[in-house]
């Protein structure tokens, strides 16, 4: 709820939220880096959360963590109201090689993050996140039809140096 607060007062201070920022798969959303209490938080959170948490779901063990580092590319505060036209997302592929969605708040109806291959939504509870492979997952945001629903959506990088590993520990990243 924090988060969400910190942003609204952003938008107050600072003019409202952007809506042009993604032209593929628009968002109506805030960037974290504009707004300095929600960048402080990040920094923190994506170092002692984030990054360990992503490099436990795709990172293979026995690679030494400079060889598999998540670089942000972005990452913004998104609100999805269900009276907007911006009420959800398209099927689409994202242009980053992680994504995370991060659920900010439980009190609206419908939302979720729709994956094709699996033929099912995803609706983590307040604080919960959905992780996976922006690139290569096709996947959407199903429409919220009351209140407000609040993410911060990630866009990660995973930089490593092929070079460096066996076929093997290749084939446990794939995994």
């Amino acid at each position: 709820r924090q988060l969400i607060e910190w942003a609204k007062e952003y938008a107050l201070d600072h003019g409202e939220w952007t809506a042009s920022r993604h032209y593929a798969v628009p968002t109506t959303d805030l960037p974290i880096h504009k707004v300095p209490k929600l960048l402080r938080w990040f920094q923190e959170w994506m170092q002692n959360v984030l990054f360990p948490l992503l490099q436990d779901q795709f990172g293979a063990s026995g690679i030494s963590d400079e060889k598999k580092r998540f670089y942000v590319h972005d990452a913004f505060l998104v609100r999805y109201e269900a009276t907007a036209s911006s009420n959800f997302l398209p099927m689409h592929f994202d242009e980053s090689t992680h994504s995370c969605v991060l659920a900010l708040n439980d009190d609206f109806d419908g939302g979720g993050s729709y994956i094709y291959d699996l033929d099912r939504s995803i609706a983590p509870e307040t604080g919960g996140m959905v992780s996976f492979r922006g690139n290569q997952c096709l996947h959407g945001g199903n429409p919220v039809t009351r209140g407000v629903r609040y993410i911060l959506a990630i866009f990660l990088f995973l930089d490593r140096d092929l070079a460096c590993y066996s076929s093997e520990d290749e084939n446990r990243i794939k995994e």
